[in-house]
């Protein structure tokens, strides 16, 4: 299985755009979807997505994690274990309501 990186495509839906960096079960990257929406896409090291207990607990995990209020966390978009590689997509928590919607910087003082 070919590594990810800049350009790669995930699943036929996912542009990989950037690395944001690495957790436990995998790396995450900026992507864009189909319609070109920003998204984080966490693919799954592989070693973990042959481990049968892992895969029970990452399809918990998921499940979870799209129960839990929008508010709350950036929601799960999709979710694979099938297929070339193992993923979970999630809006791009520097969405919208996030860091790209507010850029770093000083902001016009507010007036009552």
């Amino acid at each position: 299985m070919p590594e990810v990186s800049e350009g790669s495509v995930v699943d036929s839906r996912y542009r990989v755009l950037r690395r944001l960096g690495s957790v436990g079960m995998g790396v995450v990257y900026l992507a864009t979807d189909s319609t070109g929406r920003l998204v984080a896409i966490k693919v799954i090291h592989p070693h973990l997505a042959q481990d049968d207990g892992f895969r029970r607990r990452f399809t918990r995990e998921v499940a979870a994690a799209r129960r839990v209020a929008r508010f709350c966390t950036a929601p799960v978009l999709d979710a694979s274990l099938d297929g070339e590689r193992a993923y979970l997509v999630a809006e791009d928590p520097a969405g919208p309501r996030g860091a790209r919607a507010h850029p770093p910087g000083p902001r016009a003082a507010r007036t009552a």
